[in-house]
């Protein structure tokens, strides 16, 4: 019963997660961090597998390389926590130590992902199923909101046919839909029947859809070079054919939908105000439903976005860090949004946290590309999805906060986890078949 009920709770917060917005429960004093609906739902889902394994008296199952870049990872950034605080005086302990903290919430779902596959509780057929049915209403609620038959949830305010769906964000959700769209072609290949590979071309064709109009284009970017490199990618055979489908939807999409940008209903937007030297977006932007990507490629405010960045926000920030570049200011000294992971992470961490983290993600990737080497099937067509999703989430950190984007990590990790997990075990169902038969062997001689 124990091991039953720690596979619902890490399914229930799978498929939860991603179907509303970040809900404010209540604010934790000192910071601007509130306690949200997703950190109860996953402290849940965590209780349920601790007793689990309390109940059956083991330690969890953890991919050792991956364990130690994460511990090592988590010590750095608890470091730069404590200086921070009680040397530099740059940040708030409280608010440090909820920001330091966050990212443990969406290591563990995956952990909890690795060690419930790896020790046969929860079968991944189950896990993907679970994911992708979630995504399916996340895609169709942003179709149904695009065109206007369902309200925008809380959240972000998007212009007239601009889509945040359940999320109530544009960035997390374009990201979030990376995933899932990576995630449906890797797995196509494996699906059991006609029909199931079908749902997952509708969905792919749905969440490339949704993405397209939520007007984020870092993301849109990102999917594109991925998808590519699962086109062309040896160990990646089997996702390539819906990979060829999707990549000329990205591609041409975007020149379709400049053509057809015709305003419906203009809309006066007032636009942030700029620093010294740039110049604002246009204050009308093109509404209604043909609102989508290929606006934001072709109006001024992608010229304003990067020079934003690079020509001010990002050099205060750095001149800002030259206080303690070794071990940075500490967790949140970046504010809310610094508007690029790896910048966050070299305020907050310093040199010492951008060395760490990027070791981080390369053991990711190698571990996910080893796995994909010496695996099968579903096993391997998981692995390729754990290598893409990293490349898809290290490209758009560059200019978006991706790695500590919560739906998006609530994600990345049990996706990550669940692969690893796959291979692991179908690697020691082959050692152990080796076994029987050298067994079998010496016997018979």
């Amino acid at each position: 019963m124990s091991r039953l009920s720690a596979s619902i709770g890490l399914l229930i917060a799978l498929f939860v997660l991603p179907l509303y917005p970040k809900i404010a429960l209540v604010g934790i004093s000192g910071t601007y961090i509130p306690l949200r609906l997703d950190d109860l739902i996953i402290a849940f889902a965590g209780a349920v597998w601790i007793v689990a394994l309390i109940v059956n008296r083991r330690l969890p199952a953890a991919p050792r390389e991956l364990t130690a870049a994460v511990t090592l990872w988590l010590g750095v950034t608890l470091i730069a926590l404590l200086s921070g605080a009680f040397v530099l005086d740059s940040i708030g302990l409280v608010q440090g130590a909820a920001f330091w903290a966050k990212p443990i919430e969406y290591l563990l779902l995956g952990l909890m992902a690795y060690d419930l596959v790896r020790n046969g509780w929860l079968p991944v057929r189950f896990i993907i199923a679970t994911i992708l049915a979630s995504a399916a209403i996340v895609t169709g609620y942003g179709v149904a909101e695009h065109y206007g038959l369902v309200p925008h949830l809380p959240g972000e305010v998007p212009p007239p046919g601009g889509t945040t769906s359940t999320l109530g964000d544009f960035h997390e959700l374009a990201s979030y839909l990376g995933l899932i769209v990576i995630l449906a072609v890797s797995v196509f290949h494996d699906a059991a029947s006609r029909p199931a590979r079908l749902a997952l071309v509708i969905l792919g064709g749905a969440a490339i859809f949704v993405l397209f109009t939520t007007g984020t284009r870092s993301e849109y970017i990102a999917l594109f070079v991925v998808l590519l490199g699962l086109l062309v990618w040896r160990p990646a055979r089997a996702p390539a054919a819906l990979a060829a489908l999707a990549m000329p939807l990205l591609f041409i999409s975007p020149i379709v939908g400049y053509l057809v940008a015709v305003p419906a209903a203009p809309v006066v937007k007032p636009g942030p105000v700029s620093s010294p030297g740039l110049v604002a977006p246009p204050a009308v932007v093109p509404s209604g439903p043909f609102y989508n990507v290929a606006i934001r490629f072709a109006d001024e405010s992608l010229g304003y976005s990067l020079g934003e960045r690079f020509l001010h926000k990002w050099p205060q920030m750095v001149q800002q860090t030259m206080r303690s570049p070794i071990i940075g200011l500490g967790p949140s000294a970046a504010t809310e949004a610094a508007d690029g992971y790896y910048v966050r992470v070299f305020v907050e961490s310093g040199i010492l946290g951008v060395v760490v983290f990027i070791g981080l993600v390369l053991t990711i990737l190698r571990s996910s590309i080893r796995a994909a080497r010496r695996a099968a099937g579903l096993a391997r067509s998981l692995a390729a999805a754990s290598i893409a999703a990293t490349v898809f989430v290290a490209l758009v950190s560059v200019l978006i906060d991706t790695w500590v984007a919560s739906r998006v990590m609530e994600l990345f990790w049990p996706l990550v986890g669940v692969s690893l997990a796959a291979v692991a075990v179908q690697t020691a169902r082959s050692e152990e078949q080796s076994t029987i038969v050298v067994s079998s062997a010496l016997s018979t001689t």
